[in-house]
């Protein structure tokens, strides 16, 4: 066996992308994974998991039960493991063929790399939902959009109001740095309302008044 940690590049014909899960082995039950990568023609996608995160808690079911069948015979000591046969279909990803490197136990711990020789379909397909890889970045900026705009933007223009109408209930003038900074920021949260109207979230996703008219209750007066 090669002294190398890392198995070397395979040129696909089917894919230009290999997908490589390296998985921590304490016991033939007990397989956590440490990372995952996509290695594309130039480019590198690695992710790392913290803690103990355990196969079937961060893999797709069929996925974690094939590389447990996989890994279930594998003997003592260093191995390398060819299956250019291994096919697996999961729905949005289709994996090909699959090598194995696995090192020599230290300490009762074996570090074990898998790599898929050519996967066609989206890699986070390979994921459960949980991990959150199935929703697309836009989704994620929509959520993060209606977060900001309901805890911090709605707020503050609340505040501001409240501030003016205090104000014009003395008799006394708002100061015009003060003006200015609330008209500005008001008009980057109708920006922001107008994003997310835009993005056609649900009413589960988004609370209704947010998504209606830009005429809030914490509209501004003219001053």
């Amino acid at each position: 066996m090669s002294s190398h940690s890392q198995l070397p590049t395979i040129q696909s014909d089917l894919s230009d992308r290999t997908l490589t899960i390296n998985l921590i082995l304490k016991a033939p039950r007990i397989i956590t994974v440490r990372s995952c990568e996509v290695l594309g023609r130039g480019f590198r996608n690695r992710l790392s998991f913290q803690g103990e995160s355990d196969l079937d808690k961060v893999l797709h079911a069929r996925l974690a039960q094939s590389i447990r069948e996989c890994l279930r015979s594998v003997p003592d000591g260093a191995q390398v493991l060819s299956m250019p046969e291994f096919l697996l279909e999961l729905p949005g990803l289709a994996l090909y063929g699959a090598h194995v490197l696995i090192m020599d136990a230290r300490n009762g711990i074996r570090n074990a790399i898998l790599r898929f020789t050519e996967f066609l379909g989206a890699a986070s397909n390979a994921f459960i939902p949980e991990i959150g890889f199935d929703q697309a970045t836009t989704t994620h900026s929509e959520k993060l959009a209606m977060n900001v705009l309901e805890e911090i933007c709605m707020p503050i223009l609340n505040l501001c109001h409240a501030l003016d109408t205090m104000a014009q209930e003395q008799g006394q003038p708002v100061p015009a740095r003060v003006r200015d900074r609330a008209r500005e920021f008001q008009f980057q949260t109708e920006l922001l309302k107008r994003f997310v109207c835009n993005a056609k979230l649900t009413h589960a996703d988004a609370p209704f008044e947010y998504l209606g008219s830009t005429t809030g209750p914490a509209k501004l007066s003219p001053w």
